[in-house]
């Protein structure tokens, strides 16, 4: 197996220039795979895709140079069956390549049409006689004629033919006369709307699939004869899919989905889009001979249609989520046969009852939604042990913008004893009546309470709506504050909201309020239980539940004077509310506190905070305020002055309702990230800012992995820092921290690392893992993390 890879310069421990590497890996042994050889070469100034080209003995590299707007191609060598590899000749194109189809060796010759400019220059035909991997020589060059300047959509090569599409408001399709690959002879041109994004050529027949460019974007599937390179002819032209629709592989992989199956005279290709009716998915069939091709049955799709294939006379259709056969006895007509399950798109989920999981999946494309019950023994099962469909859930339209109605990012999922609760938002919803976009109903807020003492049989037991808005996002005040907890959460029988701190006042509508509760406690009739309004100036943080008690913070403005020292600065407090009858909230005093609440632990009255340090020195320019150690910079041109904002890590003790200081943690190596405590640990994240710092006129670098500190809860006052790690890689985020362990999660790759800190002096790496895919969530329990992992399912990792 030959496998091509580049790196752009930029990704973490790369080589400073873009370079390709060319790998050969023996899988004669399944149980013994090794490489066998690898070679590796830099292609300086690519940061666009790499075409290849492959044939039996050479891979043709590709790669477009923005400095001289030509691409250059590296010869691989891979003639030896042994694997062993040799770098070949590298040689210049006249332009630029964007597919593999634009590439062809044959009979001895290398063939390449390429776009010289963007639009601006005709493309041009180049061969080159193959001697040896390592010895090409030019033979021929075509610029190639058009009636007006247009961009290269397409080529394909067929023997001694090939084909070229541009595409600016028609869509010419030339032919190329390639018999004397020494002058190569542009013959005919065929003008037809739109563009072709892929053809298949069948000797004096060619298929094409491409889109309609009028009044939307339809996909085509067209017939063509080109038997005569003079007068290429459209035989027949079919329009398919919704008014805006899209191909399910990038133009390299085009090829996989299109399906023609020629001694059946049928054609299946997936898509998907977005028309009158919202979205939809599916395998369009058509049936053709050497002069028709006609559109017969669709065969819709649940999710995004990616492959179909006939199999035992049934037509089989799969999309990210699932494969479906299909009965095509009529081909106008197909009936649904079979369905079956392969992978769940999980995006949040709620442990309740003996051992079962309610899950949040949904189709990423679709929008369609359900709750799946498993066991928690088996949380990523094809088969869970209910399935509870939410169609009826979204009223939004789908087709001007596909992300309004049902949102997954909009939802949380609860559990108390028996009943799950789905909590979420909609966002507002437009529809276009002709003129303008009208603003369509939606819904803020929406519980719905499901019955699930039968996991078996869920079944919901009320649904309301509430006129609060439900927040977007479940994220921080601002992006300069640090602190810890959530937009909504469930505290005892409340489920607490706090819509988002930027908002819309309603002309007519009552302003949101800063947060709000909603007693669950008889399922069958939710009510808000509480309020807090909105104050002018006054900002709540994040939510966070200590048992029965609510805790969060808010900070409000400091009355002052213009030009009082105060001015612009304001308090911050930590606010409490008793629970534990959810109709009668107890709300506590406020307590002033140091900074945005990251953690209050009402067991030892202990008070984690991040408070904000306003820093200033006079500069000539903005190059000295980066040799001062500080982090958030910024630089006043017409004051002179550099400004930055430290960050300090505040310990404090309850004492009564007055928040007594403990202890100050300054990090100098960064600036605070995130953090996270336990009852005998305070985990912190310390980010060491840009990958670069530019200053004394040169970049300085230095390593850009987050450090995680280890701080060990010691008696009342004494909070020793005892350790620090340095995180995987640069973007990893501190997720989840339990007892004397910690939950780590990188994107790139997508990894989970659990550090134990149990030796509070030297914390160790006790579990590392690649996820299946990116985390939309973690469950942490005491001996394993359930993570969330979208379309790539749930995972399970033991630590």
């Amino acid at each position: 197996i030959y496998m091509v890879a580049s790196e752009n310069g930029y990704c973490w421990h790369c080589s400073d220039e873009p370079r390709t590497t060319v790998s050969a890996v023996s899988t004669g042994d399944p149980a013994d795979i090794q490489m066998v050889d690898q070679v590796s070469f830099e292609m300086g100034g690519y940061w666009w895709n790499m075409p290849i080209h492959v044939t039996p003995n050479r891979i043709y590299v590709s790669g477009y140079d923005w400095e001289t707007e030509v691409s250059n191609v590296q010869i691989v060598d891979i003639s030896d069956p042994s694997g062993v590899m040799a770098v070949g000749a590298a040689f210049s194109l006249a332009g630029r390549v964007e597919s593999r189809w634009q590439m062809d060796e044959y009979d001895g010759v290398f063939r390449v049409i390429s776009q010289r400019g963007w639009s601006s220059l005709p493309p041009v035909v180049q061969t080159f006689a193959v001697a040896a991997s390592n010895v090409l020589l030019p033979l021929g060059n075509l610029v190639m004629t058009l009636p007006q300047q247009e961009d290269l959509r397409s080529v394909r090569f067929d023997g001694t033919r090939a084909y070229a599409v541009t595409f600016q408001q028609v869509d010419p399709l030339f032919t190329i006369d390639l018999s004397d690959p020494a002058a190569p002879v542009q013959r005919g041109e065929l003008e037809i709307p739109g563009w072709l994004q892929h053809m298949e050529p069948r000797g004096d027949r060619m298929i094409a699939l491409g889109f309609d460019n009028d009044g939307g974007r339809n996909l085509t599937m067209s017939l063509f004869d080109v038997s005569d390179l003079d007068n290429p002819a459209m035989l027949a032209r079919e329009n398919f899919g919704a008014e805006w629709s899209y191909l399910t592989e990038d133009q390299d992989r085009i090829h996989k989905a299109l399906k023609i199956i020629d001694d059946l005279g049928l054609i299946l290709m997936p898509y998907a889009g977005w028309g009158n009716t919202g979205y939809e998915s599916g395998v369009q069939i058509f049936s053709f001979d050497d002069t028709t091709l006609v559109k017969r049955g669709l065969i819709p799709h649940y999710g995004f249609a990616r492959r179909a294939f006939i199999h035992d006379d049934r037509i089989f259709a799969m999309s990210d989520e699932r494969i479906e056969s299909f009965n095509v006895d009529n081909l106008d007509t197909p009936v649904k046969t079979a369905s079956r399950v392969m992978a769940r798109s999980v995006y949040n989920f709620a442990t309740f009852g003996e051992g079962y999981i309610a899950q949040l999946s949904m189709d990423w494309w679709s929008r369609e939604a359900r709750i799946d019950i498993t066991t928690d023994e088996n949380p990523d099962t094809m088969d869970p042990v209910a399935s509870l469909p939410l169609s009826n859930l979204g009223s939004g339209s789908l087709y001007d913008y596909w992300w309004y109605g049902f949102s997954y990012g909009r939802t949380k999922l609860f559990a108390r004893g028996t009943t799950l609760f789905l909590i979420r938002g909609e966002s507002p919803w437009y529809y276009w009546d002709g003129q303008e976009y009208i603003e369509g109903e939606h819904i803020p807020t929406q519980l719905i309470a499901f019955d699930v003492s039968d996991p078996a049989h869920p079944s919901i037991i009320s649904t309301t709506n509430f006129p609060y808005t439900f927040p977007w996002s479940m994220g921080y005040w601002y992006a300069s504050t640090v602190e810890s907890g959530t937009n909504v959460l469930m505290v005892g029988d409340t489920i607490v909201v706090r819509p988002d701190n930027w908002y819309w006042y309603g002309s007519d509508e009552p302003s949101d309020p800063a947060v709000y509760g909603i007693d669950v406690s008889d399922p069958a009739t939710p009510v808000v239980s509480f309020t807090i309004p909105r104050q002018e100036g006054v900002v709540y943080g994040g939510l966070q539940a200590k048992g029965d008690l609510l805790v969060t913070s808010h900070f409000e403005p400091i009355t002052a004077t213009p030009g009082d020292v105060f001015e612009n600065m304001v308090l911050f407090y930590m606010d409490r509310v008793d629970l534990s009858n959810a109709a009668a909230p107890d709300f506590r005093p406020a307590v002033n506190i140091p900074g945005s609440l990251v953690d209050y632990n009402p067991n030892n009255r202990r008070i984690v905070t991040v408070d904000y340090v306003l820093g200033h020195m006079q500069a000539d320019n903005s190059d000295v305020c980066y040799m001062g150690g500080h982090y958030n910079i910024w630089y006043d041109y017409d004051m002179g002055y550099c400004f930055w904002m430290d960050r300090t890590l505040d310990i404090l003790n309850l004492v009564g309702n007055t928040a007594i200081l403990g202890g100050v943690k300054t990090y100098n190596e960064g600036y605070l990230a995130s953090i996270k405590p336990t009852d005998s640990r305070i985990f912190v994240q310390v980010n060491p800012g840009y990958y670069y710092y530019w200053y004394d006129g040169e970049y300085h670098e230095y390593d850009p992995r987050p450090i995680l500190k280890t701080i060990e809860i010691d008696g009342l006052f004494s909070y020793p820092t005892t350790n620090s790690q340095r995180m995987p890689v640069p973007w990893s985020t501190l997720q989840a921290a339990q007892g004397t362990s910690a939950v780590v999660v990188a994107n790139s790759p997508p990894t989970l690392t659990v550090f134990d800190a149990s030796d509070a002096h030297d914390m160790s790496i006790s579990a590392e893992t690649l996820l299946t895919g990116y985390s939309y969530g973690i469950l942490m329990e005491p001996d394993r993390i359930i993570s969330a992992n979208s379309m790539w399912g749930v995972q399970i990792i033991d630590f």
